[in-house]
């Protein structure tokens, strides 16, 4: 696994891995993925107990629109 981590870490200018930028690199993207799951779980919550109101609203517009 090291291999793997120290030819994605490689340094074009160096040649040196710097295998501390990529695990905070990866770090920072895990964290901001969790984040952003949490966020559209909460917003989920907030919809799923009117989602059927929310629907039969848009029905009846698109029901509207269709009349001449």
């Amino acid at each position: 696994m090291l291999r793997k981590l120290d030819l994605i870490a490689g340094d074009a200018a160096t040649g040196t891995p710097n295998r501390s930028r990529v695990v905070r690199q990866a770090l920072a993207e895990f964290i901001a993925q969790r984040d952003r799951v949490a966020r559209e779980s909460a917003e989920w919550a907030r919809w799923v107990p009117r989602i059927d109101e929310i629907n039969r609203q848009a029905a009846a517009l698109v029901a509207d629109q269709a009349e001449p």
